[in-house]
């Protein structure tokens, strides 16, 4: 195993939430990108190995061990090409494709449910036509990271059509967030963030209620109902 590191940012509140979750897939994201005209789904299917294996954060790993979680960076984990599903015949093929797409997501796609935390599969749903179906769990990327990967993985398929090499990766190694996460904790800039939430906070109204009670939480002087 190599070095552990700590979860950050939302990863505590992601994991806190899946261990209490009954749905096996909540913590899943997805999407599909449709791809029309011409396309080499063999060589999308290499590009998209290339960028998987470029985003490290991909390649995490988890453990719990006396109430602490850890994750760290599996040096040996490989990517499989995506299937390649031809829907062409199906009676609806977007249809058919959509019901994969949630097949997909509704396995026990938990961090130790023993399901890939990565999926990817291109669906033909026309002779013009594909879906480009992506999952990852969300303790592996963020609402950012997520786009990212794919814009990524499109910039390394065009660059192959054109007999280019493979373009650099544009992703921070994961070690070096997690160190910008902890320099930043505790510093004079979180101290002022801190303040200005917390003012943020205390100029909100108070919380709709139908209690006469006062709600945990709620400013002083508030009043929650009447």
């Amino acid at each position: 195993m190599t070095t552990r590191l700590p979860l950050v940012a939302a990863q505590p509140g992601i994991w806190m939430a899946e261990r209490l979750s009954t749905l096996p897939g909540a913590w899943s994201v997805a999407h599909y990108v449709e791809l029309r005209g011409a396309l080499d789904p063999t060589l999308l299917g290499k590009a998209i190995v290339a960028g998987l294996q470029q985003a490290d954060t991909l390649s995490l790993r988890f453990e719990e061990e006396e109430g602490e979680v850890w994750q760290w960076l599996a040096a040996d984990r490989t990517f499989a090409e995506p299937s390649i599903i031809d829907l062409r015949t199906a009676p609806d093929p977007h249809r058919a494709a959509t019901e994969r797409m949630q097949a997909d997501l509704a396995q026990d796609l938990r961090v130790d449910g023993g399901n890939p935390l990565v999926c990817h599969q291109l669906l033909r749903v026309g002779d013009d036509r594909w879906y480009w179906y992506q999952r990852y769990h969300h303790l592996l990327v963020d609402g950012f990271s997520f786009p990212a990967i794919t814009r990524q993985i499109a910039a390394i398929y065009r660059d192959w059509q054109r007999g280019e090499a493979t373009p650099e990766s544009p992703f921070t190694p994961f070690a070096e967030v997690v160190d910008e996460y902890q320099r930043y904790a505790g510093s004079e800039a979180w101290q002022r963030d801190k303040a200005f939430w917390q003012a943020q906070r205390q100029a909100l109204p108070a919380p709709a209620s139908l209690s006469a009670a006062p709600l945990a939480g709620a400013p002083p002087g508030a009043i929650s109902g009447g």
